[in-house]
């Protein structure tokens, strides 16, 4: 199997890190299997640097880039919009955006249906949209309004993302391996 270039957010960081907490002990126990298969170099991580730094104040920002740095998870390039979280910096491009994009996100939150949660936010679309500019493999989040966002972008805008939990992409792991090996 080759290495699958993953994207992560910020779901998927504070599972790692949320050790203490019960309700998600599940989740971070996938989250660390997720970046075990990182550390092994069975899979690449990278995560959206204006999606998390929107998605992240206070002490939880200051713990992610903690733990991105020490883990050695990339930031992927930043998308060229002027905003509060875009900096100058080697990774911010010119015309560094997926063209339609922002405006398929728009038509999509304009027509969402209240059962499917609140519509994901801004910090929700950076990190979708480098994800699709970048043509990573799979988007991970344990977050169902965006895993939502995520299918409607490609069943109704055409958008190339396969996106999914990290539990379920760890199960697909497991059966793409023969006689079902252990993930990591």
């Amino acid at each position: 199997m080759s290495r699958e270039r993953l994207t992560i957010d910020l779901t998927v960081a504070r599972d790692y890190l949320a050790v203490d907490d019960e309700r998600r002990r599940e989740r971070h126990e996938q989250a660390v299997l997720l970046f075990a298969l990182f550390r092994a170099g069975e899979v690449e991580l990278a995560i959206a640097p204006q999606g998390h730094r929107l998605d992240a104040e206070g002490d939880l920002a200051e713990q992610l880039r903690a733990m991105l740095v020490d883990e050695g998870v990339e930031e992927a390039p930043q998308l060229a919009y002027v905003s509060e979280v875009t900096y100058p910096a080697e990774n911010l491009y010119p015309g560094q955006c997926v063209d339609g994009f922002a405006d398929a996100w728009d038509d999509i939150v304009a027509t969402w249906r209240s059962h499917g949660g609140k519509p994901p936010k801004l910090a929700d679309r950076f990190y979708v949209e480098t994800h699709v500019l970048e043509r990573r493999d799979v988007f991970l989040t344990d977050d169902r309004p965006l895993l939502v966002m995520c299918r409607r972008l490609r069943e109704e805008h055409g958008a190339a993302i396969e996106a999914m939990s990290p539990s379920d992409y760890l199960a697909r792991r497991s059966l793409d391996r023969p006689g079902g090996e252990p993930n990591a």
